[in-house]
């Protein structure tokens, strides 16, 4: 398959995106949170190749994204006001609200549960092109699955290029580079399925009584190369000091720019300042994949927890995935 490389901020390629989409293409668009691999929620073919290109299981439902709440209509039934409560307070944004569906949403995307996951997003480029599309989109990250999310169009190009009909590349210093936080409201006390660009903490701030029961269709970050991951975090003493201390020869660490300076003789990979966690979600996902260009001595990286907020922090409930929840208390 040829990939066709179209530009966001070039006049007509969102309407080239939109007339593949209506020829039962896939075209890989940026979102406010990385970049998703999209399709017509309504067209089976476009659906089945998004399962195809990404390598993805039948048996784990994608997300459905909308551009206009009334679009909701056709999509959920038996709303209430926790839907109201946090579309008022997060919407358009990354958050992701699992309801009941309608018997309109195909079964394909939901894997023949009776629920779906809904995204109205505050990316400009995907909504353009949902509203000229007439449709809500499939949105699964441009990824292979079980890999690294997509936040620059090498990344895309990198894992995406002739699996997928085009491209449509955005500006990739938009992205907030943490997926969408998803949360269920199937059942009566609602539920965070996967932590991301919205905390929990936030969402406690408009929502009572929300508990933590990640999806087991979560899965960890899968890098090409084979390493052992350990997140480290600092209680007793300096990630620096701890990582100077070791006498292997085999280790990396992924740490933030202030450790770099302080860490002698080990290969470093910053993600951010410890001060700025704005700045680490958006570096992270690209800086995971900077590990695969590390020396082939290399087979066991030593990650750098972020100090503050804890499981309130997207940045942290990441590394946890990516490090398998190996977690070391120095």
């Amino acid at each position: 398959m040829r990939t066709l490389l179209l530009d966001a901020g070039k006049i007509g390629d969102i309407d080239r995106t939109v007339a593949i989409l209506k020829n039962s293409g896939t075209v890989v668009v940026p979102t406010e949170t990385v970049y998703g691999l999209v399709a017509d929620m309504y067209n089976e073919r476009a659906i089945r190749s998004v399962f195809s290109a990404k390598g993805r299981s039948f048996d784990n439902p994608l997300t459905v994204h909308i551009s206009h709440l009334d679009q909701l209509e056709d999509l959920a039934t038996g709303l209430d006001r926790r839907v109201t409560v946090l579309s008022e307070a997060f919407w358009p944004g990354p958050l992701t609200i699992v309801v009941r569906r309608t018997k309109k949403v195909p079964d394909l995307i939901t894997a023949k549960t009776e629920h779906v996951g809904v995204r109205f997003p505050s990316g400009s480029v995907i909504r353009k092109v949902i509203d000229k599309l007439g449709s809500p989109v499939v949105a699964p990250s441009a990824n292979i699955s079980g890999g690294i999310s997509p936040t620059s169009f090498k990344h895309v190009f990198d894992d995406m290029n002739q699996k997928v009909d085009a491209i449509l590349k955005g500006d990739d210093s938009e992205f907030l580079g943490i997926e969408s936080t998803v949360i269920s409201l199937v059942e009566n006390t609602p539920k965070i399925l996967r932590l991301g660009a919205i905390s929990l903490r936030d969402i406690r701030k408009v929502l009572d009584n929300v508990d933590i029961k990640l999806s087991n269709k979560v899965t960890h970050y899968r890098l090409k190369r084979k390493f052992d991951i350990l997140a480290i975090d600092d209680v007793h003493c300096s990630f620096s000091d701890y990582i100077n201390e070791k006498k292997e020869t085999n280790i990396a660490a992924l740490c933030f720019i202030e450790d770099e300076s302080e860490i002698k003789d080990v290969a470093c990979v910053t993600y951010g300042s410890v001060y700025n966690t704005s700045e680490q979600a958006k570096n992270l996902y690209n800086s995971m994949r900077k590990l695969e260009c590390l020396p082939d001595y290399v087979n066991k990286i030593y990650v750098h927890l972020p100090k503050k907020e804890k499981v309130n922090s997207p940045v942290f409930s990441k590394i946890l995935e990516f490090a398998n929840f190996n977690v070391v208390n120095t």
